[in-house]
């Protein structure tokens, strides 16, 4: 059986610093084979002037630093049960990028070797079609996500939902200062999110970044009023040979002076929109709590979907 190409989202994975004349790492594989795993650390003052980790049949796994200021790599494949050491070293001749950021228009782009693997909408896009309802436009989601093979997995402005983008957040019931509002469907027009501004980009050889920020604002008190602020941190790690890993971070603060509820409803937070002609049956998820969902679809060979 081929693999299925998708997209991925980072797994855990246990490191232990040891104590040494120099630094070393340990990672732990525990009860998973891990393939591909992003491994993240505080990395200290030993590690100034590192470049890369040194597995110790010499492999080499380049470094990357963090928003919040950790060091971080990539792991090559382990088996169950299986640890594997690792020593900081200098390498100043390796390139300097392989993950890049690239400007589109109204989009960043997350790019590998000239492939988009992902692209964050942050000012809303031109109208899709002539007829759409400029209420549904907006920014501050990710959109489109590809497979390594070339294949987008997300959609934009569904002809059955035109609040739907590729991956998105928002919430369907709130209350703000007492007035129940609406964030999810936009077309109603009670709320709006929409992208406010970049706080920081950056990347590096293995991995590109952003740190960005959307404001929800409602609209039921006769003028727009900002609510919530929204801190997305997305991060875009160097291809597996099927997968693409994406890592996704949100943080939401409720502005000075604002109170805002969000009584129980059965969807709303965060989404993520499928290709169009995957509707059909068993189309949606919505109530259940998983630990791992999955989307997929056959399509042209070979097989894609989101994880």
């Amino acid at each position: 059986m081929k693999p299925r190409p998708s997209i991925a989202f980072a797994a855990a994975i246990a490191v232990t610093i040891l104590p040494s004349a120099g630094m070393q790492l340990e990672i732990d594989a525990g009860s998973l084979a891990r393939d591909h795993s992003i491994v993240t650390f505080d990395p200290g003052d030993a590690m100034v002037g590192a470049d890369v980790m040194k597995t110790a049949d010499g492999g080499i796994l380049p470094l990357f630093k963090t928003h919040s200021g950790k060091a971080g790599f990539i792991a090559p494949p382990m088996a169950a049960g299986t640890k594997l050491l690792l020593t900081p070293e200098g390498n100043p001749g390796m390139p300097e990028r392989v993950v890049d950021l690239r400007r589109d228009g109204k989009r960043q782009d997350f790019v590998f070797k000239g492939k988009v693997i992902a692209g964050y909408q942050d000012e809303a896009r031109t109208k899709p079609r002539p007829d759409l309802d400029p209420r549904f436009l907006r920014g501050g989601y990710l959109h489109p996500l590809f497979t390594p093979s070339g294949k987008a997995v997300t959609d934009d402005y569904a002809m059955n939902h035109l609040h739907h983008h590729g991956i998105w957040m928002a919430w369907t019931k709130a209350i703000v200062d007492g007035r129940e509002t609406d964030f999810w469907n936009m077309g109603q027009g009670k709320g709006r999110v929409d992208f406010s501004r970049y706080e920081e980009t950056r990347n590096h050889r293995d991995q590109a970044s952003i740190i960005s920020h959307q404001k929800y604002t409602d609209l039921t008190s006769g003028s727009p009023v900002d609510v919530l602020d929204e801190k997305w941190t997305v991060s875009v790690y160097r291809p597996a040979a099927s997968y693409n890993v994406i890592d996704l971070e949100a943080e939401q603060v409720t502005l000075d002076g604002k109170t805002l509820e969000l009584p129980i409803y059965h969807y709303g937070g965060l989404g993520i929109r499928g290709r169009e002609e995957w509707n059909g049956k068993d189309k949606a998820a919505f109530s259940p709590r998983k630990i791992w969902p999955t989307a997929r679809r056959p399509m042209a060979s070979p097989p894609a979907g989101s994880a």
